[in-house]
């Protein structure tokens, strides 16, 4: 007997794994593949990973490149051109956040065409592993009945829905309804989903009309609907999203970071090593800064240097140098169009990380015990600054606002609290992390051994089987309520009619 595991994610599609009568998932690449597979038995199985053509920037197929097992299968073109990311970011970090969700819509959903579907169906696989927004991917494996697992870094599924939580990408940017005004809650909840409404109609339309087209039931948008019955798989802990109930079909296994890390360079060893307080400033592959941005980032940087609080800066790039401003070019300052970003947090030197707040930064910053101040631009990331103050561990600089910038990288600094939180951290991350691989591949396996017609009924919520009353109790509540007031009311009409009675029977005794 054979079994085939297809993994997919994001803009990428990723993996199908064969393996023999008693397979054992045990490695990294069966949950994420990039450079994280070292515990992965691979010989166990057959894999495939579904990648975007490489004129998208960044090649996908680096992912698999330590895993010569792996055969590579293409998804189609990409969904984001290289030119048109550069203008995403801008658009994504619009203060309207109803525009850049349906930008985010438009450019993710409406592209689900025929070639994009049959990529995800054209091998035999027994197990797909999706990522949140990949719908090809999903309604491919849900058309074949074979079990899927979703994947995404935040808990954003209904299973861990909380009316103070929130998940939905309108309001995501506060990450719970705490110290949230009502005016600024009113907006998020209730005006903005209906002026999406308003203006996504024409593209619901024609995303429904192409669903219909490829013989798939039509969700209008709403496609959490299609992983009521599929584990969903999220690379986070409770500390870094909200604490709240979740659901049997919800597994946080995260965070999951790289056990090897690549070494520092020549340059840069020399740098960190001459230098005792560094700041290390990188915004990953998706924030672009307009030169405004980083000239108030500079000159926060510089300000604190003059202090004395930071000696020397380290700045990741990534094809921003026309952006850049000349000032930093000095012996304080070195700018790289890469840098090996973990090996520079774990250097005893970097004493401050300065962020745009993706998970990945955030985990490997407090991996190695390193306070945070984070930039925020779209997304999650307004929620990852809101999580650092509230943890203790890091801050939001804002936006035009030179004095705020300058004083909370200061803050951090001098502020030992900042470090030991960063350290409490630290713990959690490491523990979770030292065992995320296995438990995300056990998951991989339950849900490829025990699955019926692709859903994972032994996780299935009873609640969902139940109806509304019975599974609250209501009934018997309402029964309850109803035989007491019943009762009651017996009572009073008995003993009112005993009254009448005796009423009745003195009036008698009067009149004779």
């Amino acid at each position: 007997m054979f079994l085939t595991v297809s993994i997919l994610l994001f803009v990428s599609a990723l993996v199908s794994v064969q393996a023999s009568t008693n397979p054992k998932v045990s490695s990294e690449g069966c949950i994420r593949p990039n450079n994280r597979g070292e515990g992965l038995g691979w010989n166990e199985y057959c894999c495939y990973y579904a990648y975007i053509d490489p004129h998208f920037s960044d090649d996908q197929t680096k992912f698999i490149k330590n895993f010569p097992t792996v055969e590579l299968v293409s998804a189609g073109p990409a969904l984001i051109e290289t030119e048109e990311r550069k203008s995403m970011s801008c658009i994504l970090s619009n203060d309207d956040h109803v525009d850049s969700l349906l930008y985010m819509m438009k450019a993710l959903m409406l592209n689900f065409t025929d070639s994009t579907y049959q990529a995800h169906t054209k091998k035999d696989v027994d197990l797909a592993i999706c990522d949140y927004f990949n719908m090809a991917c999903v309604e491919a494996s849900i058309a074949n009945k074979i079990p899927f697992i979703v994947t995404c870094t935040h808990v954003l599924n209904a299973d861990a829905l909380a009316p103070y939580i929130n998940i939905d990408f309108l309001s995501m940017h506060n990450p719970t309804s705490k110290n949230v005004p009502f005016f600024e809650r009113l907006r998020d909840k209730v005006i903005n989903p209906i002026r999406l409404l308003i203006k996504a109609r024409g593209f619901i339309k024609k995303f429904r009309q192409e669903q219909r087209a490829l013989g798939l039931e039509p969700t209008s948008g709403q496609w959490r609907i299609k992983f009521k019955d599929s584990i969903k798989m999220f690379n986070t802990a409770f500390g870094f999203d909200p604490q709240r109930p979740i659901g049997p079909l919800v597994e946080p296994i995260g965070p999951i970071l790289p056990k090897t890390r690549p070494v520092l360079t020549d340059d840069l060893q020399q740098f960190l090593d001459s230098h005792q307080k560094v700041v290390y400033v990188a915004f990953g592959q998706h924030a672009v800064q307009a030169t405004e941005e980083l000239g108030l980032i500079m000159t926060s940087m510089l300000e604190n240097m003059e202090t004395g609080d930071i000696d020397g800066i380290l700045w990741s790039v990534r094809d921003m140098e026309h952006l850049f401003p000349e000032t930093l070019q000095t012996r304080s300052g070195q700018v790289y169009q890469w840098a090996p970003q973990v090996a520079i947090l774990h250097h005893p030197s970097t004493q401050l990380f300065l962020t745009h707040g993706g998970s990945a930064s955030v985990y490997e910053a407090l991996y190695n015990g390193v306070p945070i101040v984070i930039y925020p631009f779209f997304g999650d990331q307004h929620a990852a600054a809101i999580i650092a103050e509230e943890n203790g561990y890091g801050r939001w600089m804002k936006k035009n606002d030179q004095e705020q910038a300058t004083k909370v990288v200061q803050e951090v600094l001098r502020d030992d609290r900042y470090r030991q939180n960063a350290n409490r951290f630290k713990a959690l991350v490491q523990i979770r992390s030292n065992h995320g691989v296995q438990r995300g591949a056990d998951v991989v396996e339950e849900a490829l051994y025990l699955h019926q017609d692709g859903k994972i009924n032994h996780r299935r919520d009873v609640r969902r089987d139940l109806s509304f009353l019975k599974a609250y109790n209501l009934d018997l509540y309402l029964f309850s309520l109803f035989v007491i007031f019943g009762s009651l009311f017996g009572v009073y009409r008995l003993v009112s009619y005993g009254l009448q009675q005796s009423s009745v029977k003195a009036k008698k005794v009067k009149s004779a």
